[in-house]
């Protein structure tokens, strides 16, 4: 099988492999009290490690499958080209989609349909329910996409395949909604640096009114005369910038300061 490139705590080559392929690689026995069948990676660390074997770069090791799995996802063929060809400049990548998922849930049709009612009664077209498995991730602000898998034959039907395919489809649905808060935050960014001292104003008078209305509101919590004189200096100050910030927006002429 072809290495691929992983991506997770590092950026990694790997490989699957059983524990007794890997131990035969690097000319060792396998340990007496060791599965020789346990399934794993051959793991290359290309970013970091001296080179341990004459026809790697990098430092190899193994992991076993589950805790390989549980720290690294295989690099979008898209995404490796992406970087071989230095576009550096803003955009979406496959770790901002990890970064924004706070856990993931998956369960079929059918657990939802029976488990979900209140009567517990056997659902209708339950062998259908049953192929069709449901991916739900739970984004860091608590939103939530759904993906799925559907089975056509029976006889396919693989619950962890399934669960690959639905929570795939429910990261496609993520690369929209962070492509949209990127393109908001760059459409919002200051062009030049006129545009940024004018953000800066703005942005200014802002907290002055939200401290001004903080202190006349009659319900606010009660300050001692120390605080008082602490968030007096503060609004004064604040003012004081802003009084200074408008001055060097209206000394401004077209050919610069």
């Amino acid at each position: 099988m072809e290495e691929q490139t992983y991506t997770g705590t590092k950026t990694v080559r790997a490989v699957p492999m059983t524990r007794g392929d890997y131990n035969a690689y690097r000319g060792w026995e396998v340990p007496a009290d060791e599965d020789p069948n346990d399934e794993g990676y051959l793991v290359e660390y290309t970013d970091g490690g001296k080179a341990n074997m004459p026809d790697r770069h990098g430092y190899v090791s193994w992991s076993p499958k589950d805790v390989f799995e549980r720290a690294y996802r295989p690099v979008d063929p898209i995404e490796h080209e992406i970087q071989a060809k230095g576009l550096n400049a803003p955009r979406v990548t496959p770790s901002d989609l990890g970064d924004n998922i706070a856990s993931e849930h998956f369960f079929t049709a059918y657990g939802g349909a029976k488990y979900g009612r209140i009567t517990r009664d056997e659902p209708q077209d339950s062998e259908s329910l049953k192929l069709l498995t449901i991916c739900v991730l739970v984004l860091s602000n608590g939103f939530t996409v759904v993906g799925t898998s559907a089975c056509a034959s029976p006889e396919n039907f693989n619950a962890e395949t399934g669960r690959k395919i639905a929570r795939e489809n429910a990261v496609r649905e993520i690369w929209p909604l962070l492509g949209f808060v990127l393109k908001e935050r760059l459409h919002s960014e200051p062009k030049d640096w006129r545009e940024r001292l004018a953000l800066e104003k703005a942005e200014l008078d802002g907290r002055i009114q939200k401290l001004r209305r903080f202190l006349e509101l009659p319900e606010s919590p009660p300050l001692s005369v120390i605080q008082q004189i602490q968030m007096g200096r503060h609004l004064g100050a604040m003012i004081e910038c802003a009084d200074s910030l408008e001055a060097r927006i209206n000394s401004l002429n077209p050919t610069g300061v």
